[in-house]
């Protein structure tokens, strides 16, 4: 499983970004970070600056896998009488989305599409072009994530105007 210590050992850029999150979120579904490190090597692959202010980004994601960690946890926990706030936070199928919003400075429209990418990825597609042409966004970010044998594999793609 990819956890936030393991993308920190293999990049020190990567892990300069991530302590910046892990400042921020206390807590989030092991299933972000994979998708956050796909974001991150989409980023860096075409020199995009993320922390350009003024660059409208924003990012689709399309899988059924879900923070499925976060889900046991809140389930467990009403079980037991109380519930996490932060688990139940980072239990919604976007929640990989904000903490991507947070770490690249992320400013444009966002979607979590919850079908399989084989269906999904023609809707986040359409969705994309859609904010392009209309200016809500200048660069949008589709993630297509599924969970193969229990681990999270994530792929970006860059659309733009």
């Amino acid at each position: 499983m990819q956890t936030l210590n393991n993308i920190i050992e293999k990049n020190t850029q990567r892990a300069e970004v991530c302590s910046q999150v892990r400042a921020i979120v206390r807590y989030a579904d092991p299933s972000t970070w994979p998708i956050a490190d796909a974001v991150f090597k989409l980023l860096q692959a075409n020199h995009i600056n993320y922390k350009d202010e003024g660059l409208e980004i924003g990012m689709i994601l399309v899988g059924d896998a879900g923070p499925s960690a976060a889900i046991q946890s809140v389930a467990e926990s009403v079980q037991a009488g109380r519930i996490s706030p932060m688990h139940f936070a980072a239990a919604n199928a976007g929640a990989a989305i904000g903490i991507c919003c947070t770490a690249f400075n992320f400013h444009g429209p966002t979607l979590a599409i919850t079908l399989p990418v084989k269906t999904g990825k023609s809707i986040a597609e359409m969705m994309a072009s859609r904010w392009l042409n209309d200016k809500s966004a200048k660069i949008m970010i589709i993630v297509t994530y599924e969970n193969i044998d229990g681990e999270i594999s994530a792929n970006a793609s860059l659309n733009t105007e």
